[in-house]
């Protein structure tokens, strides 16, 4: 996704996402040219196809695109790419595969064009042997190596591409165009980043019906991940590519992916895949990679009895992008707390077979190694020993951090410990002196207290004098009532 977001970003500035495949194949196809496989072309030459390419693409877009700008920058990125020593001139065929990579059109319809531009026709067929195939590879993979994202597609090395290749042909010595697109669509870890870019751009114009649960973002823009783990809970591109995580959501979970906007049968198949996940959670199937991996991880051919020994389960999680319109996918990382019972038990029984194995068949590396595995068996049991070496690298790491932390620790509590013993004297000195100002605060507040008892003692007196008085005076104006009430009546 990373070399996905340089490419567009590439393809805009270059102007290639307005320029189609069509044009493109129009003006190569005005020169008609022989040995177009190893022709090569100077700057002049380069100038003036990218001048009749562009001059087309300004026809639609003419507000979009200045000529000139446009043909001196793709002219730069292309000697970057095919002349890096800077010998003025690069291949023909170059400079046709990266600007169909990279032009507007239909990913199939560039499959078939690079195909067709290295193939050969034998029985009125194009096809590709293996000496040819590679030149396509060679010519595809040095479009993410100039952005310096070649290892995540296997390296420099066209080898695993071509034995990968061949292992979906019918004929054991040709590729057919036919048997190029069965392997392309499985998206093959050297390519994978050409269909990437296709699902970006199309996730531009998405708009999701939809709710981030991390940052409550609302609609969802671009690509959008519905986990598949817990109900009603969706990820927009910027949480998930920048790997945010929630009491809820981990990146663990499994999700599904979209580009577009869903369907309700899309829904319905999410909700009864979300409610299985939450019924059968630690009886889940390996889930299989988004991509074709290459067979460069195995140098070696596994005999039968070795597959047999192999954990047949193991609770991992990767990443799942396949090329329709949704794309299920689980985050690829693997932590020490997520069921680590479960995989060192799964761990441990497989080392016990493993040595039980070597100890009951002692001419095991006598047996012949004419027996293969198929592409399925290969990528799972690939798959499985890449998880099984990054947890191992995580464990290790985890345990060295662990007991880094402990010294260090151990270190700030003898500290600890040997300055309170310093300080047990000056701590006792401090108590003592605390004590003293605190008890004579308290004396200063009890006369406080006595002084105020003693003055509302004295008010008290005089208020029940004040009292007394008031009442006679009361009882001598009643008497005084009464007599004046007798007189009148007589």
């Amino acid at each position: 996704y990373r070399t996905a977001m340089k490419l567009r970003t590439l393809q805009k500035r270059l102007c290639l996402d307005l320029t189609s495949l069509n044009n493109i194949i129009n003006v190569f196809n005005e020169h008609e040219i022989i040995d177009s496989l190893n022709k090569t072309i100077n700057i002049t030459e380069i100038l003036d196809y990218l001048q009749k390419i562009f001059e087309k693409t300004s026809i639609e877009y003419s507000q979009l695109i200045n000529i000139i700008c446009t043909v001196d920058l793709t002219l730069n990125w292309l000697l970057n790419i095919y002349d890096i020593n800077r010998t003025g001139s690069i291949r023909l065929l170059s400079m046709k595969m990266a600007l169909a990579l990279l032009c507007r059109g239909n990913i199939e319809e560039k499959y078939r064009y690079i195909f067709s531009l290295v193939a050969y026709e034998k029985d009125g067929r194009h096809v590709l042997d293996r000496q040819r195939l590679p030149i396509l590879f060679q010519q595809t993979i040095v479009i993410p190596k100039q952005l310096g994202e070649v290892a995540a597609f296997g390296g420099s090395s066209v080898e695993p591409s071509v034995q990968s290749c061949f292992g979906y042909a019918h004929d054991p010595d040709v590729i057919t165009t036919e048997d190029f697109l069965e392997w392309v669509k499985l998206e093959p870890q050297s390519l994978v980043w050409l269909p990437v870019l296709h699902r970006l751009a199309a996730s531009e114009i998405a708009k999701h019906e939809a709710r981030c649960s991390i940052c409550k973002i609302y609609p969802i823009l671009g690509f959008r991940y519905r986990s598949l783990r817990h109900f009603n809970c969706d990820i927009c591109q910027n949480c998930f590519f920048s790997g945010k995580q929630t009491k809820i959501f981990k990146m663990a979970d499994p999700l599904q992916e979209y580009y577009t906007e869903t369907t309700s049968s899309e829904d319905i198949r999410d909700f009864f895949r979300t409610f299985k996940n939450k019924l059968w959670t630690k009886h889940r199937k390996i889930p299989k990679l988004g991509y074709l991996p290459l067979p460069h991880v195995f140098n070696n051919i596994l005999s039968t009895n070795e597959q047999q020994i192999l954990p047949s389960s193991i609770v991992v999680s990767s990443v799942i992008t396949p090329s329709k319109l949704d794309n299920e996918i689980t985050t690829q990382t693997i932590t020490p707390s997520m069921d680590s019972d479960d995989e060192h038990c799964i761990i441990a029984q497989h080392c016990k077979n493993l040595s039980n194995a070597s100890y009951k068949s002692p001419a095991y590396e006598s047996l012949p190694c004419s027996i293969s595995l198929d592409n399925d068996e290969r990528a799972e049991l690939e798959a499985i020993i890449r998880d099984l070496e990054d947890e191992n690298h995580l464990l290790q790491n985890e345990y060295e951090r662990l007991c880094q932390e402990h010294r260090e620790k151990s270190l700030i509590i003898n500290e600890h410990q040997e300055q309170l013993q310093l300080n047990d004297n000056s701590i006792e000195i401090y108590n003592d002196r605390k004590i003293l100002r605190e008890a004579k605060q308290l004396r200063q507040h009890k006369i406080k207290l006595e002084q105020r008892m003693k003055i509302l003692e004295e008010h008290n007196k005089q208020l029940e004098k004040q009292l007394k008085r008031s009442k006679q005076l009361l009882f001598k104006e009643v008497i005084k009532t009464k007599k004046k009430h007798l007189l009148l009546l007589a």
